[in-house]
């Protein structure tokens, strides 16, 4: 027992002088979106986790909750996104991005007995505004590639573009 506390106390002391020398490839941050007008009310939340593979390649998983309602409806979402992004830096305090993803998602809907099962892959566009060193601000609007949604038997899938308020997101980064 005292050989485990004695080796366990040396890698923790270990990792953390690491941890100070380098920075860890690991960030955290998330976005949110919010559209309210003519009748519609949309909400997302969506905090993500991921790993630095490169200085502009991110790797992550974003998992969270929306609301959607209607004048005739409502939806509450929860889904997961597994995701790559890459950024491209113009200028020191501006950048471009791209994030390939794939959300997988289930929806309650109001006057429906089942979940909506939700599926789409394709490319979200965005802009990042670094702040400082460790903090980036993130901004994605659009989404191109394909989505589908499963109501019982029933499958609406399509490819296409969609730009719409719904779809502006604004996020935070912060590299650990």
């Amino acid at each position: 027992m005292k050989r485990f506390v004695l080796v366990l106390t040396f890698l923790l002391c270990t990792l953390t002088v690491f941890a100070q020398e380098r920075r860890i490839p690991a960030y955290l941050g998330g976005d949110f979106g919010v559209s309210i007008g003519s009748g519609r009310t949309s909400i997302a939340v969506y905090p993500e986790v991921g790993w630095r593979v490169t200085d502009n390649l991110y790797a992550g998983l974003q998992a969270g909750f929306g609301y959607y309602g209607d004048s005739g409806y409502s939806d509450f979402t929860f889904g997961v996104i597994p995701h790559l992004r890459y950024y491209y830096y113009i200028y020191q305090r501006f950048g471009v991005s791209a994030e390939a993803g794939m959300r997988l998602a289930l929806t309650r809907r109001s006057g429906y007995e089942g979940l909506i099962r939700s599926f789409d892959v394709g490319i979200r566009p965005g802009v990042v505004i670094p702040i400082g060193q460790r903090y980036a601000l993130t901004l994605q609007v659009g989404f191109l590639g394909y989505e589908s949604d499963r109501y019982g038997d029933t499958v609406d899938g399509h490819w296409g573009f969609r730009l719409q308020s719904n779809d502006f997101r604004v996020g935070f980064l912060m590299n650990l």
